[in-house]
């Protein structure tokens, strides 16, 4: 694509971070994103907050949740939901809960996700 002069949008990046494997390459693609003068949407974030819960990588997640709204991108279902799924997963089960609740206060649905992430909980208390 970059051989051609084609030059990858925020699009192209979402599916390559999506796709990525270990925390190096969601850096790497990070990084050349913002080099080429995008910035992340709410899907773009979505995804990266999700890898990082999938790579064990919970604090990048924490740090990437604030800056989002920081920016003024709203957080979507699914970022929410990720994100809970993420806390749950990494034993932050309360997180998790407090994290639902600011949702719900935002008036943001819940998804078939969302309350599966929430029975996690349940389960575990």
């Amino acid at each position: 694509m970059k051989n051609r002069g084609i030059k990858p949008d925020i699009y192209t990046y979402t599916v390559l971070l999506h796709g990525a494997r270990t925390k190096e390459d969601v850096k790497d693609l990070t990084d050349e994103l913002k080099e080429n003068g995008l910035s992340f949407d709410v899907n773009c974030y979505t995804v990266v907050i999700n890898k990082h819960c999938q790579l064990n990588n919970l604090q990048e997640a924490v740090l990437l949740f604030k800056e989002m709204k920081d920016k003024g991108v709203e957080p979507n279902t699914v970022t929410y939901t990720v994100f809970a799924r993420g806390l749950c997963h990494q034993g932050y089960r309360n997180h998790a809960v407090a994290l639902v609740d600011e949702m719900i206060s935002k008036g943001i649905q819940l998804n078939k996700s969302t309350i599966r992430a929430l029975e996690v909980v349940i389960k575990k208390v």
